[in-house]
């Protein structure tokens, strides 16, 4: 019998286990995820202002609001998993301005929806993360159109409530719709090409790279069949990934423990490295894309 595919508390020491459940609860506010909500909130408002004033160049403007994804990301994706706030509206109002400062179409519940389908199915044949696999040359465009693979998606296997969710994010996408049709006919046009449009998709771009694509290399296993070989863990230089990933270089903690604020994936590592390393691992080391496959240090006893 494989191991079990999740350390569980039962499996750990009395001090162990208490600093586990302290980094797996969700905190009143997950505060280094809600600074980058709002630090990067102003940051976003001031290059729109740039960009309508013509003070600076909207393309450049949308550009830069396009990288701040790579940041905006990470309170999303905490509030999408519930773990931005125990407060669920403070939890799901900052997931929805952290989505609509870059994609102000789409909604929160259609993309908790399909991420939570990642996880469930990760590496599968209804894994949704599949559109941004592929041939080295498709990688781009597919990692641009994410949320065109998510809709897709969500057509094809979404129920009576799923389809419920999808009426209400196009009339939010109607609206969007007509803000930009409002601003392009006050001469606004193209202030709604570089800070509407473009941003999404540069954002799609990293993001299609760092985090729906990167973790899960070389997309061979499923994790219904082998949990912890089917998502990556990267070592070496942490404070840079730590920063650049958003602590998605522990990827395969997030995939364990999902409600886990993503600051406390390291702490998580360093944890529960022991019982981990009794687990097949893919492991990245430094800078490479390719993971080792690093074999169990001794075998584990059935569960």
């Amino acid at each position: 019998m494989s191991p079990s595919l999740v350390i569980t508390p039962k499996e750990m020491s009395g001090e162990t286990r208490q600093e586990f459940l302290r980094l797996i609860k969700v905190p009143p506010i997950a505060w280094p995820s809600m600074s980058l909500l709002i630090i990067f909130t102003i940051v976003v408002a001031g290059l729109w202002y740039l960009a309508l004033t013509n003070t600076v160049s909207p393309w450049i403007c949308g550009v830069l609001v396009g990288l701040t994804g790579n940041w905006l990301f990470t309170p999303l994706h905490d509030a999408t998993h519930g773990s931005l706030a125990s407060n669920r509206r403070v939890n799901d109002w900052g997931g929805r301005i952290g989505l609509a400062l870059l994609m102000p179409w789409a909604t929160l519940e259609l993309f908790r929806w399909g991420h939570q389908r990642h996880h469930r199915y990760t590496g599968g044949q209804f894994d949704p993360d599949r559109w941004s696999h592929g041939p080295w040359w498709q990688l781009p465009f597919r990692w641009a159109t994410i949320d065109v693979g998510y809709f897709i998606e969500i057509v094809k296997h979404g129920d009576r409530a799923t389809y419920q969710m999808l009426g209400r994010t196009l009339v939010q996408a109607a609206a969007a719709g007509a803000v930009a049709v409002v601003l392009t006919l006050n001469h606004y046009g193209e202030q709604v090409f570089w800070m509407m449009l473009v941003p999404s998709r540069v954002a799609l771009i990293g993001l299609g790279f760092t985090f729906f694509w990167l973790p899960h290399v070389p997309h061979d296993t499923e994790q219904a069949k082998n949990f912890t070989r089917a998502t990556t863990v990267r070592l070496g230089h942490e404070r840079f990934f730590n920063f650049m990933l958003q602590y998605q270089n522990f990827h395969l903690l997030h995939h364990m423990y999902p409600t886990a604020p993503s600051h406390n994936n390291p702490r998580l590592w360093h944890l529960l490295e022991p019982q981990l390393r009794q687990r097949e691992l893919a492991v990245q080391h430094g800078f490479a894309i390719q993971p080792k496959i690093e074999l169990p240090t001794r075998l584990v006893a059935p569960t």
